[in-house]
Formats: C-alpha cells, structure tokens, sequence
C-alpha cells in the first residue's frame, strides 16, 4: 500500500511513475476498532450525530443514505461492555438514532427501510425500558402504513403506542390523537374530528418546529374534513422546517392547493412558489405532496394554470 501510494502520489504530481510501484485496485482496510469499553462520552456522541442529521433533514429532507450509514455504524456500540446506566443511555439515544433513520427513509420514499428502522428501534427502547421512544417509534411506523394507505395497521400502531405510553408524556399523546384523526377521517369515521379535538387541546410544544408540525398535520386533517378556513389559517401560521421535515414547503403545496381549488385569485402565484420551494428538495414525500397540486391546476382554465400544472408534474417525478 505504501509503494502504491507513492506511486499514484508521483504519477499526480509529475504526469508518471517515479517513486513506488502502482498496484491496482487494494481492498479496503475496514473500518477501525470499537472502543474497548463506552462511557457517557461515546453516548453524547451518538446523540451529537443524531442532531446533526435532524439539522440536515430539517433542511432539505430525504437524507437516507446518511442516517442509515450512521445507524449502522453506532449500532456496533452494543457489543461493547458498558455499566448499566451506559447500556440504558446507550440504549435510548440508539433508539432514537434509528428513529430519525426511519424517518429519512420514510421521507426519500423508501418504506421498507423505514418501518426496519422503526422496528429496530422500539427493540432497542424496549430493551432498556424506554417508553417514551417505544410510543414514539410506533407512532411513526403508523406514519408509514397511514401514508401506505394500510389505515387498520396503522390505528393498530397508535392504540399500542398510546397504551405503552400511558400518561407520561401529554405531547405525545397529543400527537397519537393526532395522527388517529388523520387515520380515521380517511376511514371515514365520525370520531376524526373528536381525537383532533383533545390533540389541540394537549399540545404544549414550546419549540417553532414542533409547533409547525402540530399546525400541519391538524391542517391535514382540517382540509380532509372539508374545513378548509381552518385548514387555510393553520397553513399560513407555519414558517421554516419542522422537526424531522421541510413541513414549510409541505405547508405551502397544501395551502396553494386549497387556493386552487377554491379559485382564490391568489392560487396560481402561490402554486408557483410552491413549485419553486419543493423543487430543491431532497424529499420524495413533498414531491409526492405536488400531484394534488397538479390535479387542480388542470381544472383551472388558461396557459398560466396549464404551465404551472407540467412544472408541478415534472419536479414532482424527478428524484433529488
């Protein structure tokens, strides 16, 4: 490897081989030693990581191939001796990671990851007692039947998250009322608008990204209740990422698409800057978002709306 080096150093420097002799293809030498035993530095670091990528997807969205490679590495970490309290720790920040995992997965479209990852992480949380992260992570596996169109499957997810929740933490079960309002309005059920009810009422986000990702979903369900004034207002309160997304934009496609269909003079200007904000995006779920957008579009009559509905389609199918 040395000869090879100062042979491919020379050939780089010079225009050909002087010093050392080129090899060819050497394997990789594998990544390098776990520690010999982890502490609470090694479990702040994972948490750091974890951060770090939530930055990014906030950003731009998707991030899979990202949060899966760091996954994977951290997860060598339980094979290492720890103390109880480090185990624990370890334990809960790896679940978390592997949510967060999931959910990039989730939002670059790739499914199956994402419910893999969902489920490695309410193993790992379950193993160290973790409730909060095992409510948690089955919240989000729902996510991904809900969004799949499975809506029993995914009722079933929440009703286990409530019931391993408990009342501990009044936020998220806010949000598992939340998401069961989106599940059964699409159920067509009469108790959506009642489980949307005590979430607004149990929310206490103190943070400007979660409360965004409140606003967006009780739109979602609002505009599915045929609420469109509320679903309007809630759309125009939001401003930048949400927690795990770029709800932002998310926000917008909905609203200017509300706009559309109600024939608001509004609409087309606001469906091309929705257009615009997705388009840099890493997010197959918000490119996803534009085909409801393009479908209005296309009952409105002139070149403008005709033009805007090709844009809409076309960045909805291309792939970042």
């Amino acid at each position: 490897m040395r000869r090879d080096a100062l042979a491919l150093g020379s050939l780089a420097a010079f225009g050909q081989v002087i010093v050392g002799t080129l090899v060819g293809k050497i394997a990789h030498p594998g990544g390098g030693p776990l520690p010999s035993r982890l502490g609470m530095t090694d479990v702040a670091e994972i948490a750091e990581q974890t951060e770090w990528l939530r930055t990014a997807a906030r950003a731009t969205g998707g991030q899979a191939r990202n949060a899966v490679a760091v996954a994977a590495h951290f997860r060598q970490h339980t094979q290492v001796p720890a103390t109880e309290a480090v185990a624990k720790s370890l334990g809960s920040e790896l679940a978390e990671l592997h949510e967060l995992a999931g959910w990039c997965c989730f939002d670059s479209g790739l499914y199956r990851h994402a419910i893999w990852h969902y489920r490695a992480a309410v193993d790992l949380a379950h193993r160290v007692g973790d409730d909060y992260r095992v409510a948690s992570a089955l919240r989000y596996a729902g996510l991904v039947e809900q969004w799949s169109g499975q809506l029993n499957d995914a009722m079933k997810y929440y009703q286990m998250a409530s019931f391993r929740l408990g009342i501990q933490d009044p936020d998220l079960s806010a949000w598992l009322h939340a998401v069961s309002a989106g599940a059964l309005v699409d159920m067509g059920h009469e108790q959506a608008p009642d489980y949307l009810a005590k979430a607004r009422d149990g929310w206490q986000a103190t943070e400007a990204s979660e409360r965004a990702d409140q606003n967006y979903q009780s739109a979602l369900v609002y505009a599915r209740l045929g609420r469109l004034d509320l679903a309007e207002q809630l759309t125009a309160s939001i401003n930048g990422a949400g927690r795990h997304r770029p709800v932002g934009a998310f926000a917008n496609v909905l609203r200017a698409t509300l706009h559309v269909q109600t024939g608001e003079p509004r609409g087309l200007l606001m469906a091309k800057s929705a257009i615009d904000a997705v388009a840099p995006l890493r997010s197959v779920r918000a490119r996803q978002r534009l085909q409801p957008l393009a479908a209005a579009l296309e009952t409105r009559s002139g070149s403008d709306a005709e033009q805007l509905s090709r844009m809409a389609r076309q960045v909805a199918a291309t792939r970042a």
